[in-house]
């Protein structure tokens, strides 16, 4: 299995589960996806257009679909944006 990391968190990226001190983290798939690529790419800006090809794969999806996702992993995350732990918002170009 593949397993990361950081904080108190771990996902567990075969299984699709994010638990924080062996609990689950109750997130939907598409937070998820967008979290691993987030994890798989930590350090690196992952742009807008990363998101959709690797999240959404070329279905039609509004733009604020990703803030949603956003949203929901930081408040699953305990994640404060204007001091972010795990996600930064680059503004114009993506997290």
């Amino acid at each position: 299995p593949i397993i990361y990391r950081f904080g108190d968190f771990e996902l567990d990226a075969k299984e699709e589960i994010l638990s924080r001190d062996g609990r689950i983290v109750q997130i939907n798939r598409r937070a998820f996806q967008v979290l691993r690529l987030l994890v798989e790419r930590a350090g690196e800006t992952v742009t807008k257009e990363g998101f959709f090809e690797a999240v959404w794969e070329n279905a039609f999806v509004e733009e604020n679909n990703l803030s949603v996702a956003a949203a929901v992993l930081r408040k699953a995350l305990n994640d404060d944006p204007k001091s972010p732990r795990f996600i930064e918002t680059i503004p114009r170009r993506g997290y």
